[in-house]
C-alpha cells in the first residue's frame, strides 16, 4: 500500500472506494482529493473556499459528496461531484454527509441536531428536495443508515471540552437507531464514553461500527 502526500493542512475525512482503487480525503486547507490507492498518485483536486469538512463516494464510485463548513462569511454547504451540484446547509457546521442506499438519497447531520434526508434522484432540477428530518436533543457528528431496513443510525454528543464536566450519560454519548419513514426513535446502544465521530454498517446490514 502507498502513502499519500499533498494536503497543506489537517486531513479530517476520507472514503475509499468499493474496490480500493480510489481513496478521496477532505482537509483543512479547502480541498478535497482523488487518490490512486496503490501509487499514491493524486488524481484529482476539489478546490473550495471554505475546508471541506466530509466526504462520501457514491456507490459505483462516479459521484462524491462533500461537504464545506462555515468560514470568513463562507456557509456552509454540501457539494456534489465537481459542484454539479451545491446546497447551502443550515445555520451551524454540517459535520456528515452520506449517500443513502442506490443513491437515492444524501444524509446530512450536523450541530443544529438535526438530520436531514435529501432526495438526490432528480438530478436535472439541480437542487435537492428534502424528505425527512430527525430532530435530536445533541450535535450529531455521524450517520449511516442500514443497506438491510428502514434504519437510521446517528452518533454524536457533548462536545469534548465540556465533556470532564460531566458524566457520560450526560453526554449523550449512546448511538441513536430511527424508523427511516415513521421519523421514531426505535432504540439506543451504550458504551462509549465520549462522542461518536463515525458510524458504519456492515454490508449486510447486521453489524455496525462506531469510533469515538
Amino acid at each position: 500500500m502507498a502513502s499519500t502526500s499533498g494536503h497543506n493542512g489537517a486531513v479530517w475525512c476520507c472514503d475509499v472506494s468499493r474496490d480500493s482503487s480510489r481513496l478521496i480525503t477532505g482537509s483543512g486547507d479547502k480541498t478535497a482529493k482523488l487518490w490512486d490507492v496503490q501509487t499514491g498518485r493524486l488524481l484529482f483536486t476539489f478546490n473550495f473556499d471554505s475546508p471541506a469538512r466530509a466526504v462520501d463516494l457514491s456507490v459505483g464510485d462516479w459521484l462524491a459528496v462533500i461537504t464545506t463548513d462555515p468560514f470568513m462569511g463562507v456557509t456552509s454547504a454540501i457539494h456534489v461531484g465537481e459542484s454539479i451540484l451545491i446546497l447551502k446547509g443550515p445555520k451551524g457546521r454540517i459535520n456528515r454527509a452520506v449517500w443513502g442506499p442506490l443513491n437515492r438519497t444524501i444524509i446530512s447531520t450536523g450541530e443544529d441536531a438535526v438530520i436531514r434526508i435529501w432526495d438526490a434522484e432528480l438530478w436535472d432540477t439541480r437542487e435537492l428536495t428534502l424528505i425527512k428530518t430527525y430532530v435530536t436533543e445533541r450535535p450529531v457528528n455521524a450517520v449511516a443508515m442500514s443497506p438491510l431496513l428502514d434504519h437510521v443510525v446517528l452518533g454524536g454528543g457533548q462536545y469534548a471540552g465540556d465533556v470532564t464536566r460531566t458524566v457520560h450519560r450526560a453526554g449523550k454519548f449512546e448511538a441513536k437507531f430511527y424508523d427511516k419513514i415513521l421519523e421514531e426513535e426505535i432504540g439506543g446502544v451504550k458504551g462509549h464514553f465520549g462522542p461518536l465521530n463515525a458510524l458504519a454498517f456492515n454490508p449486510d446490514g447486521r453489524r455496525y461500527s462506531s469510533i469515538p
